[in-house]
């Protein structure tokens, strides 16, 4: 199982639910971007550190012309960005760096 920890109130308790039930198996993934505050970046660090739970750091250095165009959408087009990132990852159908 794979948790997008954002820092977060909601992916933080998903994220201590799902290591409780699966352990090992479950893991946390956070999108390091422009769009990630270093306040909500550390949130996520320390979220995962309190938990014991494997913490995966994903590099997004641009932000998709969707996004950077704000339109009333734009989350929309953030997250669907972010969760294929997520899904190529635990999937390995692609070439994902990861830390």
């Amino acid at each position: 199982m794979a948790v997008a920890l954002s820092g977060g109130i909601d992916s933080s308790l998903l994220a201590k639910v799902c290591f409780e039930v699966l352990g090992n198996r479950s893991i946390l993934v956070t999108i390091v971007s422009p769009m990630l505050s270093q306040k909500e970046f550390s949130d996520a660090q320390q979220v995962a550190s309190l938990i014991g739970i494997r913490h995966i750091l994903l590099q997004e250095k641009e932000i998709g012309t969707e996004v950077r165009l704000n339109p009333e959408n734009c989350c929309y087009f953030y997250k669907n960005i972010e969760f294929e990132r997520i899904i190529t990852l635990v999937t390995g159908t692609g070439h994902t760096h990861h830390e």
